[in-house]
């Protein structure tokens, strides 16, 4: 990186955005013009604001970075107590690439160029006492 120092560049940020996550869903008949409802285009910019404050001014990271992200969900209250105590892990819709992607391009240009330097990713549905989606991007090294 000629002319910026290494340490110019964030190795690890995270942040928190509240409230339950906003799926990826393609919009528009098939051929046809598609366009991003405003539920996530809503969601993407309240993704990069936060992003943007989490980067503290600093350039995207450059070379490959690991993405991850966790959605804590709040458990049904319809769900019986033996159910409710056992539930960790979130398995139904909606589906967990379809959660990654959307804040991932909403990070595009700000956390990292392009989210084709994402190389490794940690994608995580689950319950928890408070509604949140919990994102950290680091960057790894080039050579490992």
């Amino acid at each position: 990186m000629a002319g910026q120092s290494a340490s110019a560049e964030p190795r690890f940020i995270a942040f928190e955005v509240p409230g339950e996550a906003v799926p990826f869903a393609r919009a528009g008949k098939h051929g046809k013009r598609h366009f991003t409802p405003a539920k996530q285009s809503n969601y993407m910019a309240v993704v990069k604001d936060l992003a943007m404050k989490a980067m503290r001014d600093q350039p995207p990271m450059t070379g490959p970075v690991e993405y991850a992200f966790r959605a804590t969900y709040l458990i049904p209250e319809s769900w019986s107590k033996k159910k409710r105590a056992a539930a960790v892990w979130k398995q139904s819709k909606p589906d967990w690439d379809n959660l990654a992607k959307l804040a991932g391009d909403a990070m595009n240009k700000i956390v990292y160029v392009d989210d084709a330097q994402i190389a490794s990713a940690v994608v995580q549905k689950r319950y928890g006492p408070v509604c949140r989606v919990t994102i950290s991007i680091m960057q790894l090294e080039a050579d490992g």
